[in-house]
């Protein structure tokens, strides 16, 4: 399908049951989100200085969170840890204490824990796409590490293996929503098989090597 970007004008070709595609590139993208976020130095103020949440800061300038944090990545603007994000809260009262959550919890886990699916979680309440309790799926913390940069809205990090809590960087890719349903279950398995013949390769190797060091 044809259409026009709506940030550079440029006509682009797409593919897949997608109605809304506006921009050509993520460049174009982030360009155009860019006209709308504040200065880093509004973004510095807010969340430092007046220590407001990626929530708060979104009722005050009326831009999602999502956005928010985006733009804090762009312009490299450090961010609260787990445990000062937690204990802000309680401060503030935007969390109500409890005694035995958290590091008191007799089941803490260091802020990371499995969850449903077999994915595992990573304590970090300040996250767009953290849930309830605060914890965002590792996989999904490893891409943006890799990549420098935000999930994109309607996106989901895929394990190339088929494996969900091998969250190497290597074995994750991101793709669109309506894509990654698309991927063959087959395409992960032969993955996981070569991966096992691999390893079993490197054992016998380093066995024979052993082997051979005996006799010399």
């Amino acid at each position: 399908m044809q259409q026009l970007c709506e940030y550079c004008g440029r006509e682009f070709s797409y593919y897949g049951r997608q109605r809304t595609k506006k921009y050509c590139s993520r460049a174009c993208y982030i360009a155009q989100l860019r006209q709308h976020w504040p200065l880093p130095e509004t973004l510095q103020r807010l969340y430092w200085d007046e220590k407001l949440s990626l929530k708060q800061m979104e009722r005050v300038l009326g831009i999602d969170d999502v956005s928010i944090f985006t733009a804090m990545v762009h312009y490299n603007i450090s961010r609260r840890s787990a445990g000062d994000g937690l204990r802000l809260g309680f401060q503030q009262g935007r969390i109500k204490a409890n005694r035995r959550r958290g590091e008191n919890h007799p089941n803490w886990g260091g802020g990371k824990q499995k969850m449903s699916g077999g994915y595992i979680g990573i304590l970090q309440p300040d996250h767009p796409r953290a849930g309830k309790k605060g914890y965002v799926r590792e996989h999904i913390l490893v891409w943006e590490a890799a990549h420098n940069t935000t999930l994109p809205q309607g996106w989901v990090v895929h394990h190339l293996n088929g494996v969900v809590d091998d969250n190497r960087a290597e074995n994750l890719v991101a793709l669109p929503n309506t894509r990654h349903k698309n991927v063959l279950a087959a395409k992960a398995k032969r993955i996981r098989d070569l991966e096992a013949k691999v390893k079993l390769l490197t054992t016998t190797v380093q066995r024979n090597q052993g082997v051979f060091n005996g006799f010399v």
